[in-house]
């Protein structure tokens, strides 16, 4: 009887390996459509121009410009949703949308723990997704969560690819420019861009690295115009986690079905006793 107890219980984890990422995917985008179902219903035939929280949110954007983005400084503003105007009581903006990496992101003010296990955030001390010249909506999203996969696969966006925000009065569409590593405490370099409408996705690196350093995309208002590669600084000096998260799913299979072989041979090995 012990060996079947723990044959069964062999199994169950080899099944926990193959498909726990695939259950949380599938119930990260049932979420995901839920939340995009419902904001559009909240946010349907709003006209921006008879919005107060659009006049509200370009005031702050030409504010936070002025003042050469001066709160925007350390981790915890990062992190604060009361510096934007209130767009919601539980600080949606909108979502993020990705085709190719075939993602839907819900959209939150402030990088909090809360708002960052939903989604992508909106940095506390950087513009609000509403588009205009001198913006740079900063938004940070986890490299994989929980077995979701959130901004893991962020290194498949190349120049030219299109990146969607949709907030409660229109879809702005940005094309990626540039990508770039940082260090963690460089703000400078997500700062407000003079003349430019922006958005910069950012994220840790290299893949389980816990935030050693950051991943950045920086993305252009789509005018028409074609980009082409200009990573800001020189080239990405720092070997890609394509061939990590690769491994990582190779070791996983491979796990789950020695663990499978390996309960089945113990729950059904001729002269085992139950």
């Amino acid at each position: 009887m012990l060996k079947r107890i723990l044959g069964i219980f062999l199994a169950l984890f080899g099944w926990g390996l193959f498909f726990y990422p695939e259950v949380s995917s599938y119930y990260q985008t049932r979420y995901m459509r839920e939340y995009v179902e419902e904001f559009q219903l909240e946010n349907n035939g709003l006209i921006k121009s008879e919005d107060k929280r659009y006049k509200e949110s370009v005031l702050y954007n030409n504010k936070i410009n002025e003042e050469k983005q001066n709160s925007f400084k350390n981790e915890w503003i990062c992190t604060q949703s009361s510096v934007f105007p209130q767009w919601s009581d539980d600080n949606r903006l909108g979502y993020l949308k990705i085709p190719v990496m075939d993602l839907k992101l819900p959209l939150f003010a402030g990088a909090s723990k809360k708002n960052m296990a939903c989604g992508a955030a909106v940095l506390g001390g950087t513009s609000l997704p509403v588009g205009g010249i001198n913006t740079n909506s900063v938004i940070a999203g986890h490299r994989g969560y929980k077995g979701s996969l959130f901004f893991k696969e962020i290194e498949k966006l190349k120049c030219g690819d299109k990146v969607y925000v949709q907030n409660p009065w229109e879809e702005l569409v940005y094309v990626v420019e540039s990508r770039k590593i940082i260090d963690p405490y460089d703000i400078d370099s997500v700062k407000i861009q003079e003349d430019k409408d922006m958005i910069t996705l950012i994220t840790c690196h290299p893949y389980r690295s816990n935030g050693k350093y950051r991943y950045v995309v920086y993305c252009v208002r789509d005018w028409g115009i074609n980009a082409e590669e200009n990573n800001v600084g020189g080239e990405i000096p720092f070997e890609s986690s394509e061939k990590e998260i690769q491994v990582e799913k190779i070791f996983r299979l491979i796990c789950g079905t020695v663990f499978l072989c390996f309960s089945v041979f113990i729950v059904f090995r001729k002269g085992g006793k139950a």
